[in-house]
């Protein structure tokens, strides 16, 4: 092999080199989020004004680094689900009814996802989408679960949630949070009956 040869087949090793160097550079460096899902989903109309906005990722996200703006502007209470994969917004005041809001999800500053949906045209669709919601947790009772159980009274039209097993502080948490996953964001929409295991009160 030649002179000229050999330097080219060692320039070659070293770029070869810098590129796999390169690459373990990145493959460690923290990867942005991304949003794998929202409720409600971009575009859609309909919208409760009393409804949370869950945005969901697919890893879990930094608190100080995670930011967010709506337009027209709204005072949102931010939460974070347990494993941080999940965001709640529920808004202070209710949204205004036939409104269209923009939601966008900054991270470290650098815009991630934009949102956009609007809200219900009247008072009217409000009810209709609470009455939805509410046939919707009815065709799932009774409801037992290991900690608690839901079941409905069709005559007295009320959920009885009987708590079974301490701490039922956290156990009525989990029955509420069961509740607002089927779509309902105000319990006190609903005529609940809580019932604690007579046993837990001793």
């Amino acid at each position: 092999m030649s002179e000229k040869q050999k330097r080219f087949v060692f320039i070659g090793l070293g770029l070869i080199g810098l590129v796999v160097v390169f690459l373990l550079i990145v493959s460690f460096l923290p990867k942005r989020p991304t949003v794998v899902s929202t409720q409600p989903s971009s575009g859609s109309q309909n919208f409760s004004p009393n409804k949370s906005i869950i945005i969901n990722f697919d890893q879990s996200v930094e608190p100080d680094k995670l930011t967010y703006q709506l337009r027209p502007q709204v005072q949102l209470a931010g939460t974070l689900s347990s494993n941080r994969k999940s965001l709640y917004l529920q808004p202070e005041k209710e949204f205004s009814l036939n409104t269209t809001y923009l939601l966008e999800i900054l991270y470290e500053g650098k815009s991630l996802y934009k949102l956009s949906f609007q809200t219900i045209k009247t008072l009217v669709d409000q009810k209709a989408d609470l009455t939805k919601v509410k046939n919707n947790l009815i065709s799932k009772m009774p409801l037992d679960k290991s900690n608690y159980s839901i079941e409905y009274l069709d005559a007295t039209d009320q959920f009885v949630i009987t708590i079974k097993d301490s701490p039922v502080e956290k156990n009525k948490e989990e029955a509420a949070k069961w509740i607002k996953s089927q779509g309902l964001s105000n319990l006190e929409s609903l005529n609940i009956l809580w019932i604690t295991e007579k046993w837990l009160a001793e």
